[in-house]
Order: C-alpha cells, then structure tokens, then sequence
C-alpha cells in the first residue's frame, strides 16, 4: 500500500474550489472498481485506490463536503482511444447534500509533449448534486478544472508514505514515459467484446422529408419520447424540442457516445426533433446562404411539427453556433413566429 497527499485549486462553474485529498493506493477495499466503466481497461494495481479528504466549496456549502467514497485511477485506457492516458477520479461528497465530483486528466501523446505539463496537472470537473427520493427539481451541474501546482506536486511526493513507494513511482513513470514518448497502445483488447457497446440501443427515429417554400427538399429526423410524459395533458405535457447543428459537426446525435443531448431530452420527456438542413450531407449540393435556411429550412420544420402537433403546441429551439444565427433570421425577419416558440437557446462550444 501507498499513501500520499494531493491538493488541487481552481474554479467549478466559475466558482472558487479546492479539492484536499488523501489517496490510499493499491488498497484491500477496491472491491467495485473494474466495473466504473464498460470499456476501460486499468493498467496496474499500485495506480489504483481510495480516496479520503475534503472538498471546499463555498459557493454550494460553507462546510467542507467530506469525501465518504471515494475512487481513483492513475491509469486508464479507453479502448476507443487506446493512445491517451487518463487519470480518473470519482468522488462521492457530502455536507448535509450529496455530491458527485467526477474529474478526468486528459494526457494525449500530442506535438512532442509540449502539453504534458498542463495535462499532468489539470483535472477536468463536473460537480453534480444528488438528486433525492426520485426528485425531478433541478439538480445542480456544474464544470471547471482543477489545477495542482509545482508545490504542491512536490509536497506530495514529499508525503508519500508505505514500502512500495518505490514501485508506485516506477510505474506512474512508465505510463507516463509510454504515452509521451514511446507513443504505443497502452491495455489488452483481448478481452474486449464488441457487444458490450451495443448493449444499449439507440432509440428508434422516424426520417421526415420536406419541402419548403422555394421547392428544395430538406429532411428532420424525430424522436419519440416513449415514456408516461406523452399521457399528460395540457401545460403539464413537455413540449416538443427542435434541435439545429452546427454547419460542420454534428453536434447533438452521437450514437457511438455514452449519452448524447438527444438522449437526455428523450429521458426528461421531450419529443426531440434534429433538423438536416439544406447543408447537410444527406441533402443534395446546391447554391445556398444561410438566410435561406432561415427563411425557409427552418419555418419548414417548424410547419411539419405544428402539423402533427397542432397549432397550440410550443417549441423550444435550440441553436448551435450558425443555426442560432438562422433561427434569428427566420424570427426577426418575420419567416417565423414567436408565438410558437417556447424557449430559444444559441450556443457556440
């Protein structure tokens, strides 16, 4: 067993946080943790272990959210990118409320390690309250990064404690020199099944085509929500959501990703609908701007959803980086009405 000290500072949601923890390494009470993920492979049990401490928080809790479970991974290989090297920590606190903090340092084998500093000392943070009792409230989540500085990182080395210290380093050395240098896989895929990744199926969707207002031919493709929210009536029914890419990435419909925004909407209820513009690669080339999209992709795939909805139905828009763009030329140019838009939201990351 090993057994040192990591603090880490930085900002959660915009907002001040440090992180005081104590690892216990290649512990007898690692019960449960080859089973954190479906396809990640640990590299050695010295990398592995428990995590004690505190988290201070104050924008969530003025008292320290103590660490009552705690998990950590110096090494893990996703089979998906068997080149990178990840740290994973996975933190259960509590202060009154339960939270979750799950981090990840992200080490690719990039640009000659030119990054490997700041990737070695940076954990990327989701902070997530727990929900109670099957609550539907709106849970906190929040992202930030953590940091540990070149102090720090000394101090830890300076606290490691236990008979294989001498091991532990060897082998966090190596993993590191690995990934950096010898730039090889790193884990086994013998053991890899590639059912396990089609265990959970992506929900069914139905193809519509359409057309608009100047002849062109456009698609949306829609999601049914299959569960009980499609009973309720009236305002407690949640309402239909329109969802509008990028130009160059699919932004929202990622079935070979663990979860995607489609899913979670579909989870909380929503009718999703994705549009597939005139830009998309399904749809034919042709000359086009991306005022045409607003004037008419856009009021196009509005119309086939008040059609099957009716005309009292609200529809939240969600717009990523020139589709917000497009979906305020369709509004203030007066190609589609405000009346029928329940919520609009533009991102641009």
């Amino acid at each position: 067993m090993v057994m040192f000290k990591e603090t880490m500072r930085g900002y959660v949601g915009g907002m001040p946080c440090t992180a005081y923890l104590k690892m216990k390494m290649n512990s007898q009470e690692q019960k449960g943790l080859s089973e954190w993920k479906s396809c990640i492979s640990n590299c050695y049990p010295f990398l592995r272990g428990k995590v004690g401490g505190y988290v201070e928080f104050k924008a969530t809790e003025k008292d320290k959210l103590h660490i009552i479970d705690g998990k950590v991974s110096l090494c893990e290989v996703d089979y998906r990118t068997p080149y990178t090297h990840y740290m994973h920590y996975h933190l259960l606190l509590a202060a009154g409320s339960r939270y979750i903090l799950e981090g990840k340092k992200i080490m690719n084998p990039y640009l000659f390690a030119l990054c490997a500093w700041r990737e070695m000392t940076t954990l990327h943070v989701t902070f997530k309250k727990v929900a109670e009792n099957n609550s539907r409230e709106d849970m906190m989540h929040l992202k930030g990064e953590l940091n540990i500085s070149m102090i720090e990182l000394l101090k830890s080395f300076i606290s490691l404690r236990g008979n294989n210290r001498g091991r532990f380093i060897c082998h966090l050395s190596y993993t590191l020199y690995r990934t950096y240098f010898l730039q090889i896989p790193q884990g086994s895929h013998k053991d890899f099944t590639p059912s396990d990744l089609y265990l959970k199926f992506y929900p069914s969707s139905t193809l519509h085509e359409i057309k608009t207002e100047d002849g062109f031919i456009i698609s949306c493709r829609q999601w049914k929500c299959n569960q009980n929210f499609s009973k309720l009536e009236g305002p407690k029914q949640p309402y239909p959501i329109l969802l509008l890419n990028g130009c160059s990435t699919e932004s929202y419909w990622l079935p070979t990703e663990p979860n995607d925004l489609i899913r979670t909407l579909l989870e909380e209820g929503h009718e999703v609908w994705l549009l597939q513009p005139r830009l998309h690669p399904l749809n034919p080339s042709n000359n086009f701007t991306i005022k045409d999209i607003g004037r008419f992709d856009v009021p196009a795939a509005t119309n086939r959803i008040l059609e099957l909805h009716g005309k009292h139905v609200k529809i939240h828009v969600v717009g990523h980086c020139v589709e917000g763009l497009a979906i305020h030329v369709a509004l203030i140019g007066g190609h589609l009405s405000a009346t029928h838009i329940a919520s609009l939201s533009c991102t641009n990351s």
